[in-house]
């Protein structure tokens, strides 16, 4: 299995860019709260960069900022390259696939619209290729 789940607050104003073939993508810089603390006594932080790509980056770039709280699930993918010199160099992705949006800084109508737009996004099918239901806690029996 192949798959990450973070939590963490976004470092910087996400920025939609193409590349060489066209395709939307967002690096996104998410803080997440490490183990111990510095030597100042503040708790540590360690930084992760993440991609996402076509319609989650879309979405991500449209409405979320710096400071905003979210889940992102993806998956890893390692590339390789070779240097001038001959040695080869591997480098760990960690691509998001879905994004929730947690907390946001934005008025609370910006930030329902960008959780339905994230929830549509998503909505065709789950994990296991079943139809997503869009369910009211109002409806449950318990």
């Amino acid at each position: 299995m192949n798959e990450f789940v973070v939590t963490g607050y976004v470092g910087k104003d996400p920025e939609i860019k193409l590349t060489q073939n066209g395709v939307h993508c967002c690096s996104i810089n998410l803080g997440v709260s490490g183990e111990g603390k510095t030597e100042g006594g503040e708790k540590k932080n360690t930084w992760l960069y993440l991609d996402a790509y076509n319609k989650t980056a879309d979405t991500f770039c449209q409405y979320q900022k710096k400071g905003n709280f979210v889940i992102c699930k993806g998956h890893i993918f390692v590339s390789t390259t070779k240097t001038q010199d001959g040695k080869t160099l591997s480098r760990t992705h960690l691509i998001a696939d879905r994004i929730e949006f947690v907390n946001t800084h934005n008025d609370n109508s910006t930030a329902q619209n960008a959780n339905r737009s994230q929830t549509a996004q998503n909505e065709a099918t789950d994990d296991f290729g079943m139809s997503s239901l869009d369910i009211s806690s109002d409806d449950l029996p318990f």
